[in-house]
């Protein structure tokens, strides 16, 4: 869950959900601190004040997505164990 600053208002985050299971290509660019995922996932926008989102496994679509790595522990690392 997060919110891209100026994309979405205060009261809004996106969501993307990943089937671990799905995942057709991870990588990782170390110059950038950027993960590549290819696989079955889906994103929504959804009011913060929402307590409850429900995702359909129906509504997941093969896609691509981007996300910068400055988590601790690393998502890549964890990504990475989680799908091999």
């Amino acid at each position: 869950i997060f919110r891209i600053k100026y994309q979405t208002p205060a009261d809004k985050r996106n969501i993307v959900v990943i089937d671990l299971n799905r995942i057709n290509n991870l990588s990782y660019d170390d110059k950038l601190f950027e993960i590549s995922i290819d696989g079955m996932m889906v994103e929504k926008i959804v009011n913060t004040s929402t307590d409850v989102h429900k995702i359909k496994i129906s509504e997941m679509v093969d896609s691509n997505i981007k996300i910068n790595d400055y988590f601790t522990p690393s998502l890549y690392e964890v990504l990475k164990s989680k799908i091999n």
